[in-house]
């Protein structure tokens, strides 16, 4: 049986040094009965909206998640991939009906995770993954509802 994954699991994960997306997709393997190893590796890039703070790393590795159930592995499809993009289209919408956006930097309160430290846009939060657990969590929360 997999570990809830809650905001303060999430938290401490990200405080070990794992992103967002590794947080994700590591309950869902364990959910899966997947590698959790493998799915550590798998969504290690995805952190920080592709460390361009671009779609926020939660969110891929939630789709890569749903695809693990949902995806196909022959040619043409049809059903199958229309459930896959009905699945990924809804985990997307309850995601910003929760927090207004699927963008990194817009969740990170504008944190641009391409520029050093010193050189962050004005306004920027003094600590912009306060709702990193957050997030995580809610993408967990909606994965387990979304691959039962």
């Amino acid at each position: 049986m997999a570990t809830k994954m809650t905001e303060a699991r999430a938290n401490q994960m990200m405080d070990q040094g794992f992103h967002c997306s590794q947080c994700v997709l590591m309950h869902a393997a364990e959910v899966l009965g997947r590698d959790a190893d493998d799915a550590l590796r798998i969504s290690s890039g995805l952190g920080g909206g592709l460390f361009r703070g671009e779609v926020c790393g939660t969110v891929t590795a939630a789709a890569v998640a749903i695809s693990m159930v949902y995806g196909f592995s022959e040619p043409n499809p049809g059903e199958r991939d229309d459930l896959l993009k009905a699945k990924v289209h809804e985990f997307e919408d309850r995601f910003v009906e929760r927090f207004g956006t699927l963008c990194c930097r817009e969740l990170l309160g504008g944190y641009d995770c391409t520029l050093p430290e010193d050189a962050q846009p004005v306004g920027v939060p003094e600590d912009p993954w306060e709702h990193c657990g957050e997030y995580c969590a809610f993408a967990c929360e909606l994965l387990d509802e979304l691959l039962a």
